[in-house]
């Protein structure tokens, strides 16, 4: 019986706790600066402005060792979750990506858990962008001569904020479980006593 109890326990326990090690939600963001563009252009933007990249992933498809790709559009791993572009007055999403929803682009590329590289490109009337971007690696380039790169020191990675609400279920699991460890810990301790 004590068996049954003590494996009751360690069940209601292992699932009360497991969610502490399941992958979590976090927001990427990272900036790039302008190095070249005309004058007038679609933008609106000039030399040295600075543009946006901004996302949310599970970092579940991150591996600390190798390379790893989180892909927004659609058959990707992390589909659903959103990816923003702006270059000044243009703001682009996943679903302006030129091959949104063929292969799993755009993404995300990293190499031991590290940010390394965008996969994103965008053209005129394709997937409702409205100009030609593209963002292979750590650079990016567009009409009307735009041309930048993304600055790894204005990199951020954090965890999104989600309040975690345990499951009174497996917490009364767990009241129960221990509950009949004391019980029969009474019990056995009284059958003791009385055998002296």
């Amino acid at each position: 019986m004590i068996k049954s109890l003590l494996a009751a326990a360690a069940i209601a326990a292992a699932a009360t706790f497991s969610n502490a090690a399941q992958a979590a939600l976090v927001n990427f963001s990272i900036e790039g600066t302008v190095s070249s563009v005309n004058t007038v252009n679609a933008f609106g933007l000039g030399v040295g402005d600075t543009v946006f990249a901004r996302a949310m992933y599970d970092d579940a498809f991150v591996s600390p060792v190798g390379t790893s790709r989180v892909q927004f559009g659609t058959g990707g791993n992390n589909f659903g979750m959103p990816l923003t572009f702006q270059f000044g007055s243009i703001v682009l999403n996943e679903t302006n990506d030129e091959l949104f929803g063929v292969v799993g682009l755009p993404a995300l590329s990293f190499v031991d858990g590290a940010f390394d590289a965008f996969s994103f490109s965008t053209r005129p009337g394709v997937n409702g962008s409205p100009v030609f971007v593209a963002t292979p690696g750590l650079v990016f380039f567009g009409e009307d001569g735009l041309d930048g790169d993304w600055n790894l020191n204005t990199l951020s990675i954090t965890p999104k904020s989600v309040a975690q609400v345990s499951e009174p279920a497996t917490l009364a699991l767990l009241g129960l479980g221990l509950a009949g460890l004391a019980a029969a810990n009474r019990r056995r301790t009284a059958i003791q006593q009385d055998a002296r």
